[in-house]
């Protein structure tokens, strides 16, 4: 229910941010019959996150399909197509890509979209912008939260669960003093949007690795008609690029052969630039407390995976959970849920974070990355997907 005023209420679960990870956790668990406070800081339902790549991997796509939305993201301009990788040693599909197509969809869409359909659930009240001031605890367990609005001034509100989707800033673990490891980013990643550029060769993201690692390049295909662009380049390129920065992104970019020619389109957006966005880790549960998507995991946005952690980490926490909130089971067994959540959320997460954060660093491909980069091309080849005119220069 959009607008609800602030009063004091319990609910089931009590979830923070409605991104895609917190409005996916509230649909599902209201579906499961738990009822839902959703709280969002911003104070429109249309709010969206501005700086995103906007790819859904297969495993995103197919929680999609599960929320019911899916058909309506591909009437409202989602492409579908999968994420190809060039090397100097080739090129070839992402393996993990590989059973299924992601969709490229602007988060504009995307999370109004969510936002609406966890409102018109009966079981999800929806309350925006609002603030939190303090996280309440009751027997050594997170109980509930004390809100704030400009409007309606302070108001608690208690649950049996907590669940923090806030983001990689989370205010939530702050508040609860749940400190992230990091892994340091040396990279700056720079994004705009061009329109109207020459038809493309595929729906595909497109990935380039230019010199020896050290760079990339990448396109994500968005409505028919738009194209996010993005480079990710050494932190010590900061000074080079200052104050021309579109100029050196176009160069970047024509630099690599098989890229679009954005000579042939036009920006349509502001360039947006992300600094040290380190990769984050934080443990996702604790006595009546769960991580979700970015709060819980975060990494360098050159791996595309943001939304579909968000999703699946959704989904995963509801699978484990909505049992024993539904049925009203002690606390014990709740808490025994959230620990088989986190050993879950560990095993299907940690190996990506541990691969993708090792190519956050600048630094040359090792010897057995580069023989791998060049199997793969290779076996891309003899498979006949893969396009030699597209080869980037070793």
């Amino acid at each position: 229910m959009e607008g609800t005023s602030l009063v004091e209420k319990s609910y089931d679960v009590i979830i923070v941010g409605a991104g895609s990870a917190g409005c996916a956790a509230a649909l599902l668990y209201a579906r499961a019959g738990v009822s839902v406070a959703l709280v969002e800081k911003a104070s429109a339902i249309d709010a969206y996150k501005p700086l995103c790549t906007h790819y859904v991997q297969p495993g995103g796509v197919a929680v999609l399909k599960d929320l019911g939305v899916y058909q309506t993201l591909l009437d409202k301009g989602a492409v579908l197509g999968g994420m190809r990788f060039r090397s100097p040693w080739g090129e070839f599909l992402l393996p993990q890509l590989g059973k299924g197509q992601g969709l490229n969809i602007q988060r504009s869409v995307l999370d109004p979209l969510l936002r609406q359909r966890a409102s018109d659930h009966p079981l999800v009240d929806l309350y925006l912008g609002v603030r939190i001031r303090e996280l309440v605890q009751a027997d050594d367990r997170f109980s509930g939260l004390i809100l704030e609005s400009s409007s309606d001034g302070r108001c608690e509100l208690s649950s049996r669960l907590l669940v923090a989707a806030d983001g990689r800033n989370s205010t939530v673990t702050h508040m609860a003093g749940i400190k992230p490891r990091r892994t340091r980013n040396d990279r700056i990643s720079f994004f705009a949007y061009y329109q109207g550029l020459a038809p493309r060769e595929s729906a595909d993201v497109q990935v380039w690795s230019v010199g020896r690692g050290e760079s990339y390049v990448a396109a994500f295909p968005n409505e028919p008609d738009l194209t996010l662009i993005s480079c990710y380049v050494p932190e010590a390129h900061d000074q080079q690029w200052r104050g021309r920065k579109q100029e050196c992104l176009e160069e970047m970019v024509a630099s690599q052969m098989g890229t679009p020619d954005l000579r042939s389109g036009r920006l349509v957006s502001p360039l947006m630039r992300a600094r040290r966005l380190a990769s984050m880790w934080r443990s996702v549960s604790g006595p009546g407390l769960a991580l979700v998507g970015d709060a819980g995991v975060a990494v360098d946005p050159l791996a595309g995976v943001g939304i579909t952690w968000a999703l699946e980490s959704a989904r995963l926490l509801v699978r484990c959970t909505a049992a024993p909130l539904y049925k009203a089971s002690s606390d014990h067994s709740l808490q025994r849920s959230l620990t088989i959540y986190r050993g879950r959320h560990w095993l299907w997460f940690a190996p990506q974070y541990a691969l993708i954060s090792s190519f956050s660093r600048v630094k040359p491909y090792s010897p057995l990355t580069r023989g791998v980069l060049r199997l793969l091309g290779r076996r891309a080849r003899h498979r006949g997907c893969y396009h030699p005119r597209n080869r980037c220069s070793p």
